[in-house]
């Protein structure tokens, strides 16, 4: 599948903005997008979009921001830990 899809467009046209909304109910998208992000880091994403994916785990990090509740926070730091293994 990682020969047809091209995350490194996906992330910068799609979920960079999905993840910055401010809609109640985009935490489990929150969540979601952190696994997602944690899971194709080790497959392929470019260096050039490094950046952006710390950047990203910094916004799902904040603890004031009122989406990103203690589940959200939780599952950041853990796929966190796969993009600075990687």
């Amino acid at each position: 599948m990682y020969q047809q899809l091209d995350f490194d467009n996906f992330l910068t046209t799609t979920l960079a903005s999905e993840i910055q909304k401010q809609t109640p109910g985009y935490n489990i998208l929150r969540r979601r997008a952190a696994i997602l992000i944690g899971q194709w880091i080790t497959i392929k994403v470019a260096a050039e979009n490094r950046p952006l994916v710390c950047h990203i785990f910094d916004h799902l990090l904040n603890p004031n921001d009122p989406l990103n509740d203690l589940v959200v926070r939780i599952t950041a730091g853990r796929h966190f830990q796969k993009v600075a293994d990687d």
